[in-house]
């Protein structure tokens, strides 16, 4: 069935636009009387792009935000850092309730909005637009909110000018986007939902990273530094004991972690399998219905998130692997891709099992699984997975190697006291994200009640 859309002559002079895409009818609307629609140029007080220059990883100049730290409607830690006078620097900082709007990626990607609440002195990169409008008529958080919605996102995508291979909106066309001039009153109810939404994040942020300064302070982690050597040699013993000839394993640092341990803070080191099973299971069988699948794309700092759409596994093969299906407190270690090494642990009541390149550890002591989940994302479980790694183009680590990890013994106090940390940490952050969901809701409803139907379709075989 084809569907053809009719527009008026007009509508596509007075918005100088001619694709066919862009009078989609799940796009295109037609305000009511409820509210005055104007565009978003007429709220703004500032519209800027970022500052385009090489960035570095080196802690060198400032930070800059990306695209890559949009989260959500909000900004996480920026990664990379800008080395630019200050005088330049200026120009450019990111000052409390600053709009960034990814103005180029992909289809799916531009348009990522979010907001700079808090934090320590940063820049932001040239892809991003700057933006910040008048309070009197919108607010930072309605228009985060409203940005980040499905009708928010449709306005974005028909306003994108595509290339080869991403689409663009400049920030002229930002400002041609219509936006609802609701009651200042309805958006400063929804501005502290939101702000309660991100205060649940940052004390889940605070949280985790309690629990790891806390076992980093506990095993000396936080003081114990090496020089890497810029070479190191094993003996031809060792090569053929081993099996392994690549440079990596021979690593001295790990070898020097292992001696501070035992030597300076006089504790034993126990195989990893002394606090948990590890377990393997082949590629789940794919089905339109059935179980959702963990990948790696859905690790996330705690728990995995973002999973209930595909790949879905089948239930003929979920029935003849009963045991991959998740449980509460299984860890999920990335073992295959950039992101060795990283661990999850399993919070969630629903049923799931993970692909191929994840392997399952799986505690009889919960409290095992906090630990073991908190030191394997540490600097010394991360060396451990890049010492035992193996293949070239891309890296990978087998779970007769995963065996082999050692790992420190510390007492149940503090193993129980990691475990709740990071089990507040994930509860704070459901509750953030619920919060946020409840905003973002009542946005879409009151966008709803504002706008209909702009153009007519008719469907012909």
């Amino acid at each position: 069935m084809a569907s053809i859309t009719q527009v008026r002559l007009t509508d596509t002079i007075s918005e100088n636009r001619w694709a066919a895409e862009y009078f989609d009818p799940k796009y295109a609307f037609q305000p009511n009387e409820k509210y005055k629609w104007i565009r978003l140029g007429k709220t703004f007080t500032k519209c800027q792009y970022g500052i385009s220059i090489s960035m570095n990883e080196k802690l060198k100049g400032f930070p800059i935000f990306r695209m890559n730290e949009i989260n959500n409607c909000v900004l996480e830690k920026a990664k990379k850092y800008a080395n630019i006078p200050k005088a330049i620097f200026e120009k450019y900082k990111l000052l409390p309730n600053d709009v960034l709007f990814n103005r180029t990626n992909s289809i799916d990607f531009v348009g990522r909005t979010g907001i700079f609440k808090e934090g320590e002195e940063s820049t932001f990169a040239s892809y991003l637009v700057r933006v910040n409008t008048n309070e009197d008529l919108v607010l930072p958080e309605f228009l985060t909110m409203y940005l980040n919605t499905e009708f928010g996102k449709g306005q974005i995508r028909r306003r994108a000018m595509p290339s080869i291979n991403q689409a663009n909106v400049s920030a002229a066309e930002l400002r041609r986007i219509f936006i609802p001039l609701v009651d200042l009153v309805e958006q400063n109810s929804l501005k502290k939902i939101f702000n309660r939404s991100y205060n649940l994040k940052k004390e889940s942020q605070a949280l985790y990273q309690k629990a790891t300064q806390l076992l980093e302070q506990e095993l000396g982690l936080d003081k114990i530094t090496f020089e890497k050597p810029k070479r190191y040699s094993a003996r031809f013993s060792e090569v053929v004991n081993s099996n392994r000839a690549d440079g990596e394993f021979y690593n001295p640092e790990l070898k020097n972690y292992y001696k501070y341990i035992t030597e300076t803070q006089g504790r034993i080191l126990k195989p990893l399998t002394y606090f948990t099973k590890v377990i393997k299971f082949s590629n789940p069988d794919y089905a339109s219905e059935g179980v959702p699948i963990i990948t790696q794309k859905h690790l996330t700092k705690i728990s995995p998130e973002g999973y209930n759409s595909f790949p879905i596994a089948s239930e003929e093969w979920v029935s003849k692997n009963s045991a991959a299906l998740l449980r509460e407190n299984d860890l999920l270690f990335y073992s295959v891709g950039a992101y060795l090494g990283k661990t999850n642990i399993w919070f969630s009541d629903d049923r799931a099992v993970h692909a191929s390149f994840i392997t399952m550890l799986r505690c009889d002591n919960k409290f095992d699984a906090g630990y073991l989940m908190v030191l394997l994302n540490s600097k010394y479980g991360i060396l451990q997975s890049k010492v035992y790694q193996s293949g070239s183009s891309q890296p990978y680590i087998y779970p007769k190697d995963i065996r082999q990890f050692l790992i420190p013994d510390i007492n149940e106090d503090l193993k129980k006291q990691l475990y709740e940390l990071i089990r507040s940490s994930y509860d704070s952050k459901i509750e953030s994200q619920r919060l946020l969901e409840k905003a973002k809701a009542r946005v879409e409803q009151l966008i709803e009640e504002g706008s209909q139907t702009k153009v007519q379709s008719s469907t012909t075989a």
